[in-house]
């Protein structure tokens, strides 16, 4: 079966076909899947980094591509981190051919030896399931720079979690489920009047901007 190349005017134009499996991976996956990491930032900007869970690349490679399997091909453990490298194997829906894509992924080992090596194993799935499309997330790190190690984190005093304060946990849920420019800007003017309330601390307010300019980044959106 013969597969024809696209021109380069036609990729310019991007009005060449694609086949709907391509048009699904290059999907972006849905906001309110995402998820702010509560310690991870960008290494550029200093902006918190948005993640796609693990569970939901579990169901996505179910739904999408219901014969894979995963297979761990090396584990590295070290004084600091526990390191693993796999391979994620699918049969692809539209030739029936075994395809693979290998990931490597990590976890320090100051959260536990029993935690660490479960935790790497899943990031590095993750970072396989990452190459096959955008809907996977591959797109969510390019927008943010380079993610600061977690080797580099266990040197640096870790932010505490904003979610344990409801109203703070509502004000993110808010800013990752919504794509409207308008209810941003409703979000930023609640932020205002939480803080003079009193509900909101100083710390905290410097905290939910950076997660909102990050999703603002994300979206391509800009408020004055």
């Amino acid at each position: 079966m013969k597969t024809e190349i696209p021109t380069l005017e036609q990729l310019q134009n991007s009005d060449f076909e694609q086949n709907e499996l391509t048009k699904l991976l290059e999907s972006d996956p849905p906001g309110e899947w995402l998820k702010i990491h509560p310690l991870a930032k960008n290494q550029k900007n200093g902006n918190p980094v948005v993640y796609l869970p693990i569970e939901r690349i579990d169901f996505l490679l179910r739904s999408i591509f219901p014969s894979h399997w995963w297979e761990v091909l090396q584990v590295c453990p070290s004084n600091n981190a526990e390191r693993v490298s796999g391979r994620l194997f699918y049969v692809n829906p539209l030739t029936g051919k075994v395809q693979h894509s290998d990931g490597v992924g990590a976890c320090p080992v100051a959260v536990g030896y029993e935690q660490a090596l479960p935790i790497a194993e899943s990031n590095a799935k993750k970072s396989a399931a990452k190459k096959l499309g955008k809907i996977f997330g591959r797109d969510l790190s390019r927008d943010f720079g380079e993610v600061e190690s977690e080797e580099n984190n266990e040197e640096k005093p870790k932010a505490e979690p904003i979610e344990q304060n409801p109203v703070i946990e509502r004000i993110i849920k808010q800013i990752q489920r919504t794509k409207s420019k308008e209810v941003f800007q409703n979000i930023n003017k609640n932020i205002i009047s939480k803080a003079n309330e009193g509900e909101i601390s100083e710390k905290d307010i410097d905290r939910i901007h950076l997660i909102l300019k990050g999703r603002l980044n994300q979206l391509g959106i800009k408020i004055k």
